[in-house]
């Protein structure tokens, strides 16, 4: 019997960050520089993220753990601790073949991303 509700789930969790690579960069750089270099790391991310995402539409499962090892090195760099973890994740269970696990962290990892450059952007540089 359809009683005309629909359930929608909006999975989101917390997500780890580590300020300290971001202050040494504003320690190592100052301010301004901290900035420019912290954007090409988040750029970094993003194309490494779009990367993940065209190796599985593609079926690619050693370029998708290449692109998630990539992704996950990056994240580090900015203190993204929960994301290098589900990167991590992703590229074990990529040489597995388990096209549901990595449908499952796959879409995991596109939220941490997403939730990790949101508190990078609401922490601010400065404020670092």
């Amino acid at each position: 019997m359809n009683d005309g509700n629909i359930a929608v789930l909006r999975p989101a969790e917390r997500v780890g960050f580590d300020v300290e690579p971001l202050r040494a960069l504003v320690r190592d750089l100052g301010a301004d520089p901290a900035e420019r270099a912290a954007d090409d790391v988040i750029e970094d991310i993003i194309l490494r993220l779009s990367a993940v995402e065209t190796a599985w539409a593609q079926g690619d499962f050693p370029r998708l753990t290449e692109a998630a090892r990539m992704l996950g090195t990056s994240a580090e760099r900015l203190g993204m601790v929960t994301v290098s973890r589900v990167a991590q994740g992703l590229r074990g269970v990529g040489r597995t073949g388990d096209s549901a696990a990595m449908g499952a962290l796959l879409a995991r990892l596109a939220r941490v991303c997403e939730a990790s450059l949101f508190s990078i952007w609401d922490i601010g540089y400065g404020e670092v």
